[in-house]
Parts: structure tokens; sequence; C-alpha cells
């Protein structure tokens, strides 16, 4: 039952009298379980159908009351005023499901919690303070090897961390700000984590400023990739501002190129979960789901895509995989949302350029669309921001030469 996020459904004889179920299923950290049920039908062909439907039905049941005592337990533990890590992760975990956060998102803070609960499955949520976190980054580098001889050699700095142990640390930090600020709002005993403690290890929790790719920077990625996949995902994330999701999601039949204005439609999505791609008929939000005037450059080069998938699907006969998607390889097949993120660094670094993700091509569209209109609303509308904070505060960074651009343009 796709509801319930269940991985698997399959019956079972084996060698045993009666059909069984195997369930596979999700548990609260987002690792994967399987639990083996009795149907109580008795191993027959003719039962067969019958034993699908009774084991279908026991499965559900069993999954559904797994659900209502996962929840009854996690209720429990938020009126006890000492809990440690692990349960705080369980109780945290559960309040972000509870106010409707996609599962692989939890799936993901819950990866990123895994060694916190390892390391620190003694400590309370509420005696968390800065040598204690320092202990927990501590542990972490032991893991790596790299930052070990970095600190032999006397040569270990913040920014020669690893994305995973800034996530790791984050995704710790980001909890007891969240356990902070409940308290807060209920003044209740359950914590006492001091707003000093807050502050600490400021050096991972700051996000850096996002710089994009100049114009020119961007056409030189975009020469060397010529005719590749990618050049496909980088000209829908540079000059339309898609996410890589939405990049992924991308159907033909969203894609109007006879309008006397080219648009594209965004209302679906490919979204990593685990290790698989999971296709959704959902966006990352309400203001995800829109329609989008692409410039005209980028409308012939899609009406020139589209002759050349034709062509591909042609010379390959049966040997091609049909697909309705957008972004897809020469042969029909669909790449992995990975497959972008690793191409576009390796491709990057080909052609002698450094530090960009791809993410920061939909950075370039914004700035783009902000500098040529001077409309942040319409850049907001263009990139599906629920928020136009959120534009403002992200993505429309003045440089020092656009003040004085901007200053000298007044006159008294």
């Amino acid at each position: 039952d796709g509801s319930h996020h269940t991985k698997a459904f399959s019956l079972r004889s084996d060698k045993r009298p009666n059909y069984r179920v195997k369930l596979s299923y999700q548990d609260e950290h987002g690792r994967f379980r399987q639990k083996d049920i009795d149907t109580g039908i008795k191993v027959q062909k003719s039962y067969y159908q019958e034993a699908v439907r009774e084991g279908r039905n026991r499965a559900r049941e069993w999954y559904e009351q797994y659900l209502l005592d996962q929840k009854q337990r996690l209720l429990a533990i938020q009126y006890k005023g000492d809990l440690t890590i692990p349960d705080y992760c369980d109780y945290y975990l559960f309040l972000l499901k509870e106010h409707g956060l996609k599962n692989n998102t939890i799936i993901s803070y819950a990866q990123n919690l895994v060694r916190a609960r390892k390391y620190l499955s003694n400590i309370s949520i509420k005696d968390i303070d800065r040598r204690i976190i320092d202990g927990y980054v501590e542990s972490l580098v032991a893991e790596n090897n790299s930052l070990l001889r970095a600190r032999a050699a006397g040569d270990l700095s913040v920014k020669d961390f690893s994305n995973s142990i800034k996530k790791q640390v984050n995704a710790l930090i980001t909890m007891c700000k969240f356990a902070y600020a409940r308290d807060d709002n209920s003044h209740s005993d359950s914590t006492h984590i001091s707003k000093a403690s807050l502050d600490l290890m400021a050096k991972f929790y700051h996000k850096p400023e996002l710089i994009p790719p100049s114009i020119e920077e961007l056409n030189t990625i975009l020469a060397y990739i010529k005719g590749t996949p990618l050049e496909i995902a980088v000209n829908l994330a540079a000059k339309a501002g898609l996410r890589r999701e939405e990049v992924l999601g991308l159907k033909w039949s969203n894609v109007f190129l006879d309008n006397e204005c080219p648009t594209i439609r965004i209302d679906s999505t490919v979204v990593r979960v685990g290790k698989q791609a999971e296709e959704r008929n959902t966006t990352k939000s309400r203001k995800s789901l829109r329609t989008i005037p692409v410039m005209m450059d980028l409308g012939e080069y899609l009406r020139q895509l589209m002759q050349r998938q034709a062509t591909d699907k042609e010379l390959l006969g049966t040997g091609y995989m049909d697909s309705p998607y957008v972004f897809r390889f020469a042969d029909g097949s669909r790449p992995q949302p990975d497959w972008i993120t690793y191409t576009f660094k390796h491709k990057q670094e080909a052609c002698g350029i450094h530090g960009y993700r791809f993410h920061d091509l939909r950075h370039f569209a914004a700035t783009y669309i902000i500098k040529r209109s001077g409309d942040i609303k319409l850049a907001q509308e263009m990139l599906g921001h629920e928020q136009i904070t959120t534009t403002m505060d992200t993505y429309a960074k003045y440089t020092t030469q656009d003040m004085i651009d901007k200053v000298k343009a007044y006159h008294l």
C-alpha cells in the first residue's frame, strides 16, 4: 500500500503448510525492514487467489498497527524530561512526518542523524553543549583517513571537512534548535538547551553565500558538453530555473513549442529515495506547480532536441526505450538523479572551471532574470518559490558593481 510507504508485498509458500506474506517496508529511520506474516490459508493451488486477498489484508492490518504503536510510543516520550539523543531523534522525525514533510526528506534527515545516535547514545538532549558537539566532530573526523592525514600535517580547517560531516553536524544542530524553539514557545521543562549552545559550531551551520557562474563560464561549459545528455539538463536549469528533480520529471507533453512564446509546465518530479529514483505527480511546494515562459533560444534548442531524439529512436529501432521524458540518454533511458550532480561536477572541472554545483545554475537563472527585468516577483513565480523572501534573500544578491551602477543611476 503506497500510502503507508511500504516497499513490496509478495506471497510465499516455501515448504510450510500455509501461504505466508513477506512485507517489505521502511521504518521510522528510513531503513528497509521485512516482516513474515502467516495468512492462515493452506498451500494449495485452488486457494491461491484467496491467499493473495487474505495476505494483503493481514499485511495492511499489521502495518497499520505498527504505525499506531510507533505513534503512541513517540507521543509518550514527549512528556519525559530527560530524553537521550536517540529517543529525541525518534520524536523529532515523528513530528516532522506529522507536519507533512515528504518521506524522502525525512529519510535524508534520519540518515544524517545515524552517527549522532551512535556516538551520543547516552547523552541527554538537555545536556548538549559546545564540548559535546566538538567531541562529536572529532568522532566523525576519526572515521575519515584523509582528514586525519591533514591534521597530522597541521593543515586542517573547516573548509576541508567533507560535505557529509557538515551535513551530519548541521542535522544535529538543527534538531537542537528545534528542541529549543519548542521549549521557548511552551515554557516546558522537558529540555533545557541554552541559547548559547545553539550558537556553537556556527562555522558549520553558516551557509556560504551562493555565487552563480558567470555568463562566460556557463557558455564555456555548454560548449564543452554540446551534444551530450548533460547539455539538456544544464540548459533547462540555467535558462528556465528548473530544479534537478524538475529537470528529471519534465515530459514532452508539458512542453508547448507552438505557442507565440514557448512554455513548459512543471507538474511532476523525479526524486531520489534511498538509492532509487521515484516518479511523483507532485512538486516541491504548491508554488512549484507552474507554467514557465522560456527564452526563444531555449525554445529553439528544445525543437532541435525533439528532432534529434526522434532520429535516435528511428536509428536504434527496437533497441530504443520509449520514454515521455525530455531529459534522457540517446537510447531513451532516463539517468539517475545523482548522475546529473556528479557528471556536472566532472565536466566543469574538465574545462577548467571549479566550485559550482548543479543547483547554482538555478541561481544563475534567478540572478539573470532579476538583472534583466528588475522584477523580483517575476523571478519568484518562474522559480516556484513559496515565499518571495526566499527569492530576495537567497538569489537576489547585488555585487559591488551592481550597487555602484544603481547609485549612479539616481540623481537628486
